[in-house]
């Protein structure tokens, strides 16, 4: 692998400012996040403020939905929590947020943020469910919990967690049968389910779910299960919106930064996480040759570079591309290179197109 030296080199002569190691920021805030430091040198990173806010824009938008503009949510971090259990939570009469930390081990980068912040454009629009359906939701748009790259795994039985409080419930077991809800019956019959599904008990809510579908709980659960893998929402990974022009062949050599706008997370002492994601979209479909060097001062053993498949469960996908070469059979639609790293490094990435299909 070339040293990081050559790297540097690279990134100066194609126009990147190589920034130094971040310095802790302010408090800050945003649109519609108000950032509150508590305790520690906990920092945003340069990019956190602004994936956040657009990520809260998608969640508005899929509900149909708009916000006025005095909608703010406060976020305390570190110091003492008003969670129930210590940990993270939103507390809709207060409209605020609580994190011990911004990343939490197991959580994807800004996962946790992204959840208790969902859940606070939830109640704004829809107010609150029983635990199941407001941590399924929340958990199916925020992709919180690192189980895989892109989020598709086999259904599980839910019915014994309908009525089960929070600390009981498989929050991706939830989150697949959310979205199946959503896919196959649609949005409004869900926020009805969703509104009137709190302080329910687990029949009551199976009994509910008939009224409103027409259909027994078992069934719609046997229908689930049979349905093959289920997947979440990519509305933290995958914006069509923002999605940038490729030229083929495709290469950069740039910088992996706490201080580069493109990058969010967080850094708290000398722990660093820090990822980024770079939809585009790949106008004809062929055989691809990727890769991706990841040169850094210190190893990192958690940095990874993936290329995702953006779209419904059918057609989500995913390749590990870092520190070797992939050959892919691709077909024309969106994707995304996410990165995720806890070290400052230089990251060398390259596609181009092998033969058309």
């Amino acid at each position: 692998m070339p040293d990081l030296a050559g790297f540097l080199r690279t990134a100066i002569a194609l126009g990147y400012t190589v920034l130094p190691a971040c310095e802790p920021q302010p408090e800050s805030a945003g649109l519609h996040v108000d950032y509150i430091f508590e305790a520690g040198s906990e920092t945003l990173c340069a990019g956190t403020e602004a994936h956040i806010e657009r990520y809260l824009e998608r969640v508005i938008d899929f509900f149909g939905a708009e916000t006025s503009g005095d909608f703010q949510v406060q976020v305390h971090i570190g110091g003492e929590s008003a969670c129930s259990d210590s940990g993270a939570c939103y507390l809709s009469a207060e409209m605020t947020a609580y994190v011990p930390r911004l990343d939490i081990d197991a959580h994807r980068t800004s996962g946790t943020l992204r959840h208790e912040l969902t859940h606070a454009v939830i109640d704004r629009i829809w107010g609150t469910s029983t635990p199941f359906f407001n941590e399924g939701l929340a958990e199916a748009m925020s992709r919180t919990q690192a189980r895989s790259a892109m989020d598709i795994g086999m259904p599980l039985p839910v019915g014994g967690m309908l009525g089960e409080n929070a600390t009981m419930i498989d929050y991706t077991a939830a989150a697949y049968f959310t979205r199946f809800l959503i896919d196959t019956r649609g949005l409004r019959r869900f926020e009805r389910l969703f509104r009137e599904s709190r302080g329910r008990a687990q029949a009551e809510i199976q009994t509910l779910m008939a009224e409103i579908y027409d259909q027994t709980f078992e069934a719609l659960e046997g229908e689930y299960l049979a349905g093959g893998p289920r997947c979440l929402y990519q509305l933290d990974l995958c914006d069509a919106e923002g999605a940038v022009a490729v030229d083929l062949p495709y290469a950069i050599v740039a910088p992996v930064s706490c201080n580069d706008p493109d990058y969010f997370g967080s850094l708290s002492g000398t722990d660093l996480r820090i990822a980024t994601n770079r939809t585009f979209a790949l106008d004809v479909g062929g055989s691809y040759r990727l890769r991706a060097m990841f040169d850094a001062s210190e190893g990192s053993l958690d940095s990874e570079v993936w290329l995702i498949r953006c779209g419904d469960c059918s057609r989500q996908a995913a390749w590990e591309l870092l520190g070797f070469g992939s050959q892919l059979d691709l077909d024309a639609g969106l994707y995304t290179f996410a990165v995720s790293t806890s070290v400052e490094a230089v990251l060398a990435l390259n596609l181009e197109r092998v033969e058309s299909l």
